[in-house]
């Protein structure tokens, strides 16, 4: 652990951080003082860093003031000279939602599913899904243009997703017959062309009951290698539906009875979309 702090430290220079650092004064006097400093950092290859930071350039064009009422800000450290780069995101208070969400099945395995911790839990982690659908209307703000331009950039969004989804399929080896989707005009021909997250799970939430943040958002959709410049929020409601139905699966493998109240909220939301 004491060689991978040093091999850690090396890899940052806080002064680079400066813009975004939270520095709280615990104690001290005149001579001496203690503080708290809190960032965010991520490392990685240099290409999947710069991948990273393109998105967040790109959200930040697209959503214009509101980018720092959904995402991080975040400052770059990027070495031309190494094949790694990082960057640095400000602090965010709270929890990553995955943890949150895992604590209702921990917690109900020992005291059952309807225990009044367990239910307690439960309307914790709803009042962080309103904060991530107050998020999600921000994020999927429609994008103005020409009904034409729309349903071009809408068939795009469409062949992106198409991509993907053959590429995913090969992947888990796969083999079934689906329709081009992108040569079907009611797919894409109407429709709201916004911004998008690309891979919203719980892991990519992080926050608390009084403000939500999305962090590792995507240029393109997983697995893709189609990548259109706009999309739709049906991707990110389906990414997040899907990652809140993996937990509570998860959490049913040691508490059958027990129902996230969380993915109902998401649920319901969808068919609310769907019915207009």
């Amino acid at each position: 652990m004491r060689n991978d702090r040093k091999k850690f430290a090396k890899k940052f220079d806080l002064r680079l951080a400066e813009p975004i650092l939270c520095i709280d004064q615990l104690e001290g006097t005149t001579g001496a003082m203690v503080y708290n400093i809190h960032a965010i950092a991520k490392t990685g290859t240099r290409s999947i860093i710069e991948s990273e930071l393109r998105a967040y350039r790109q959200l930040e064009k697209l959503l214009k003031r509101n980018i720092n009422k959904v995402f991080p800000r975040i400052v770059s450290v990027i070495d031309k000279s190494s094949k790694f780069a990082s960057f640095f995101m400000e602090p965010i208070h709270g929890e990553v939602m995955e943890k949150s969400i895992l604590k209702i099945g921990e917690m109900a395995k020992i005291f059952g599913a309807n225990d009044q911790r367990v239910v307690r839990q439960q309307e914790v982690v709803c009042k962080m899904t309103k904060k991530i659908l107050t998020n999600l209307k921000l994020l999927h703000l429609p994008i103005k243009m020409k009904k034409q331009d729309a349903s071009g950039a809408l068939r795009n969004f469409v062949r992106e997703m198409e991509n993907a989804l053959e590429e995913n399929l090969r992947l888990a080896d796969i083999d079934i017959y689906y329709p081009l989707f992108s040569n079907e005009e009611r797919f894409w021909v109407t429709g709201v062309i916004s911004a998008a997250h690309r891979d919203l799970s719980v892991v990519n939430i992080i926050g608390d009951e009084s403000a939500m943040r999305f962090i590792d958002p995507r240029l393109i959709v997983p697995n893709g290698k189609v990548r259109s410049q706009f999309a739709s929020a049906a991707i990110d409601f389906a990414a997040l539906s899907i990652s809140l139905e993996r937990k509570e699966l998860e959490i049913q493998n040691m508490v059958p009875e027990l129902v996230l109240s969380a993915r109902k909220l998401i649920e319901a939301e969808i068919h609310k979309m769907l019915d207009n």
